[in-house]
């Protein structure tokens, strides 16, 4: 998906010396906002059409990852896509470890922990190897993952959200009123700030009704 993206500010500058404003749907600068809440993923998409604004390529894909037949096979198709497109973010669901391997033994440089999270990632963590396989490809990406619940009794199973440029911050959104790591139904939201634009990743369960005890709070704009 292709998405109109603010500029930087040497690029903002017409010829004739005005800026243009990072949101021209509502003439606000990007620094006033983005604060807070998911409102501020749909603003990016309203910019006006001019030759001075980037096209910013977002990709979304639910992975099922260990689960998945023919997994690492599916994995390293994946990988050399991204590889060869490069998307400025990608946001993954399903993205799953085996909660009883071993843990990574050293923190990874381009990983960025969301905070609340107490999961530490295991060595057959998808994301992270992802990750790697993209390294060894010569492509970088920053990149953060949260787990929201025990998925087929055995993984700690969430989402993560890569970008070519640094995470700066995290968000960790609980969306179920449920909070038991080892309820299938719980829902999480991971959030990641980078570039000045916040990116939202959940997986929600797609049946609900009032007795599954869900709660979507996402806000009326999102």
């Amino acid at each position: 998906m292709d998405v109109r993206f603010a500029p930087t500010e040497a690029e903002r500058r017409h010829k004739s010396g005005m800026i243009i404003p990072r949101y021209a749907n509502t003439g606000e600068d990007c620094g006033s906002a983005t604060h807070g809440t998911i409102r501020r993923h749909h603003s990016f998409g309203l910019l006006i059409s001019t030759p001075f604004y980037k096209i910013m390529r977002l990709l979304t894909l639910n992975t099922h990852s260990l689960v998945e037949p023919d997994y690492e096979a599916k994995r390293k198709f994946f990988v050399d896509f991204i590889a060869k497109e490069q998307p400025d973010v990608f946001a993954l669901q399903e993205v799953n470890q085996t909660a009883s391997a071993p843990a990574m033994p050293i923190p990874l440089a381009d990983y960025c922990p969301c905070s609340g999270n107490r999961i530490l990632l295991k060595e057959d963590n998808h994301a992270a190897a992802v990750a790697q396989m993209l390294k060894e490809e010569g492509v970088h990406y920053y990149w953060s993952w949260l787990p929201a619940k025990i998925g087929y009794d055995k993984y700690d199973e969430g989402m993560a959200i890569f970008s070519r440029m640094p995470i700066t911050a995290t968000e960790n959104l609980l969306l179920s009123r449920t909070d038991d790591y080892h309820y299938w139904k719980t829902r999480r939201a991971l959030g990641i700030c980078a570039g000045d634009v916040w990116y939202y990743a959940c997986l929600l369960y797609t049946s609900p009704s009032p007795r599954d005890g869900l709660l979507s709070r996402m806000p009326s704009s999102a």
